[in-house]
């Protein structure tokens, strides 16, 4: 079982047993309990225990006259023989790499310079606790930390540091990997004025034990974080394999390997590190918040944190604007444990700016990539929050839809996006669009652990009056207990074939993998019932009145928010003063980028309490309704339709009701290369994922998530997938 080197405990009293902030759950055995005398001979008489060269040893180089170690190099804990080649290991690779500078001590007789050489003569403890004084302070401490606090105290004590490549650190040792890891240290040396060779300052080796009989002991799996699931990661917290500190470290890593290119992430959250070390320090006192506790989660740049990052929504209008509180969905993830790691890039103001846009293109980040093809067009407008989850730079990701920013760039990243239905999630403090249309939902690589997010974050909320109608109240449905691999048995699915048509040729890979799903979606159960059209879905193709709908919501409900922020550095009430703002501000790319459905709004005179605007809302509820969805599952007795992700949105959209997008497959070799209307964007070509999705009623959640599971777990395509780019660095790499 490896350790961090960027968490660490050790207690600075003589009768306490040095220990890690993550072990007590697995050290519960009554061996280590009593003073040290008491331990010492309960212990001797184990037979997991052994004397002389394997107890609780350590070597220390003296660095001045008055007997003062700048270091201790080995300090290693009870024996097991499990562990027993990582120690010879050990000792071999000390032996070959520091060569001369390890003395050995002999009790309270401290050898001179000249007695050298015996790395395999191992010592009874006594300065272990010499430099890490502070057990709570060296909770999660970061090996920068460790090695500061080193110098200074040094310095303190009258010894000299050498202003060279660092010569201490810590690490703890407990399998091959965390040894190859101090190794490749060694292997490039400081060479100092006075000592002459390599050396290091300050390692530390354990090898833990996890009963009092000496079996085996706690064997860790690093999950590939690109892959990890929130039970793996769980797991390995649990364990002690890694803490919450790791994984903020791992992420930020992955992030920074990739963001040069794809352009996902707008900010890191410098407050991740101390919100990661509290909840460490809170599962090692046992409290654990539930599945969510300790697990980075990054969120979309319009969703509203009251900390150090900007919620902006990627214009620089909002810059330096600062909300008055948290958001609900902030707020939730918190209460649940989760570390905000960051903010996501996204198309500027949600897709709602420009009539020849780019998806995932804003002013303040750029524009963002999704990883299957070199200028793949990341769909929007959670675009970033897609792209992430795809790459494991969080274990999931948050997004807001109004109209496809979640399922669409869900498709086109190889996730699992869930839209849920108006009102589940509060929408409270986040940067909207249309109070009909608006929604906040997870993107994460498996059903399960978007359902574990959707079980975190919905449910009532007195600042979202659209949540005081849901169905449920507090007693939201188990979503993660909806997901079992008979999730589809009994339902009736249909397909509205009408709606499908409208594909053109160039998508004939999307209907032959679709046609293959419905064959598994049939076996698995389910009754298909074809032909159940949208009866009204040609009207809607050819009406004007969704945009009007939503572009008088949006005229109302941003005044509405820009009222409710702290500060507002821009001034800024209303459209036309965001409108002003983005065509004189040259950070806006204006005219290039333009503010067409702005203009076009503000041109109409509409806003959601006009006299005009109720007949057009009742218009558009038709399409969505009687002529869309809740007409075709009426009149067949569905329990859900299955669309192409690339048609799902937008009927849904309308009337607020749920989806749900899980991978199916992506275009294959020899895909002729198609590109968005700006000309920027690849949108079709070879390993360009796609998907399908599951609809239903509003409130239907539950019912979706289990049939999505049923039909993930049949088919698996998200594995399959190649990317041309992926972040190198990997959990056990970092640790």
């Amino acid at each position: 079982m490896a350790q961090s080197t960027e968490s660490r405990d050790e207690n600075t009293s003589e009768n306490h047993f040095f220990y890690h902030s993550s072990w007590p759950a697995r050290w519960s055995h009554p061996e280590f309990t009593g003073s040290y005398t008491e331990r010492y001979k309960r212990w001797s008489q184990q037979p997991w225990y052994k004397d002389g060269d394997r107890s609780a040893v350590q070597l220390v180089r003296l660095a001045d006259d008055e007997g003062w170690p700048w270091g201790f190099f080995i300090y290693r804990t009870v024996y097991t023989p499990e562990s027993d080649h990582v120690w010879s290991a050990c000792l071999e690779k000390i032996d070959r790499y520091v060569h001369w500078e390890i003395d050995h001590v002999d009790g309270d007789r401290y050898a001179g310079a000249e007695d050298h050489g015996f790395p395999e003569r191992l010592v009874h403890e006594r300065y272990k606790n010499v430099i890490l004084e502070d057990k709570e302070r060296w909770d999660g401490a970061s090996i920068e930390q460790i090695r500061e606090d080193f110098k200074n105290l040094v310095a303190s004590r009258g010894g000299e540091i050498w202003e060279v490549v660092p010569r201490y650190t810590v690490c703890l040792v407990i399998d091959q990997h965390s040894l190859d890891s101090i190794v490749n240290t060694f292997e490039e040396p400081a060479e100092s004025k006075h000592w002459g060779g390599p050396r290091m300052g300050f390692i530390t080796m354990v090898d833990p034990i996890s009963s009092p009989n000496g079996t085996k002991g706690c064997q860790c799996v690093f999950p590939s974080l690109i892959e990890a699931t929130t039970a793996e990661l769980q797991e390995g917290l649990t364990n002690g394999c890694f803490s919450s500190v790791d994984l903020v470290n791992a992420y930020v890593t992955r992030i920074n390997e990739v963001n040069s290119t794809l352009h996902m992430v707008l900010e890191i959250n410098p407050d991740a590190w101390d919100i990661a070390r509290q909840l460490d320090l809170e599962r090692k006192h046992g409290l654990i918040r539930g599945p969510l506790h300790g697990l980075p989660i990054l969120v979309k740049g319009n969703i509203g944190t009251e900390d150090k990052m900007e919620t902006a929504a990627g214009s620089y209008a909002l810059v330096g604007a600062k909300v008055a509180a948290d958001s609900t969905v902030a707020k939730k993830l918190r209460q649940a444990g989760a570390v905000i790691l960051g903010k996501t890039s996204m198309s500027e103001w949600a897709n709602f700016r420009s009539l020849i846009e780019s998806s995932g293109w804003n002013a303040q980040g750029g524009q963002t990539y999704a990883a299957y093809y070199p200028k793949q067009d990341p769909s929007g407008s959670s675009s970033g929050s897609g792209v992430a989850a795809d790459l494991g730079l969080a274990f999931a990701a948050i997004g807001t839809e109004t109209s496809g920013s979640i399922l669409s760039p869900g498709e086109n990243n190889n996730i699992v996006g869930i839209k849920p239905t108006v009102g589940l999630t509060s929408r409270y403090m986040v940067i909207p669009i249309s109070e009909r249309q608006d929604t906040i939902g997870p993107m994460a690589r498996t059903v399960k652990d978007a359902a574990i997010i959707l079980q975190a974050i919905a449910g009532p909320d007195q600042n979202d009056n659209y949540t005081l109608a849901s169905p449920f109240g507090n007693r939201l449905p188990n979503y993660v207990a909806a997901c079992k691999l008979s999730g589809l048995k009994g339902k009736r699915i249909g397909i509205p074939r009408n709606v499908i048509n409208t594909l053109d040729a160039s998508s004939e890979p999307i209907v032959s993998a679709f046609e293959a799903a419905v064959s598994v979606i049939s076996k698995a159960g389910a009754t298909i019932v074809d032909d159940a059209n949208f009866t009204g879905y040609d009207a809607y193709l050819n009406s004007s009145i969704p945009e009007a709908v939503v572009a008088a919501d949006f005229i109302s409900n941003i005044a509405s928010y820009l009222s409710k922020l702290k500060t507002n550095p821009n001034n800024l009430h209303n459209l036309e003063d965001i409108r002003r703002f983005t065509q004189q501000s040259p950070l806006e790319d204006y005219p290039s980028r333009d503010t067409g459905i702005w203009d076009r709004a503000l041109a109409s005179g509409l806003n959601n309490t006009s006299p005009e605007f109720w007949p057009l809302h009742l218009q558009n509820l038709y399409y969505g309704e009687e002529g869309g969805l809740t007409g075709a599952l009426s009149r067949h007795k569905l329990d859900a339709v299955i669309l192409p992700t690339a048609l799902a949105s937008e009927i849904p959209g309308i009337i607020g009701s749920p989806a749900i997008t899980v991978p199916l497959g992506s275009f294959p070799k020899g895909t002729p290369i198609e590109y968005n209307p700006r000309g920027n964007l690849v949108e079709k070509a070879p390993g360009i994922p796609f998907g399908i999705s599951f609809l239903g009623p509003r409130w239907s959640e539950e019912s979706l998530i289990g049939m999505a599971y049923a039909f993930e777990q049949r088919t698996l395509v998200r594995k399959k997938l190649q990317r041309y780019i992926e972040p190198r660095s990997d959990l056990s790499s970092i640790l």
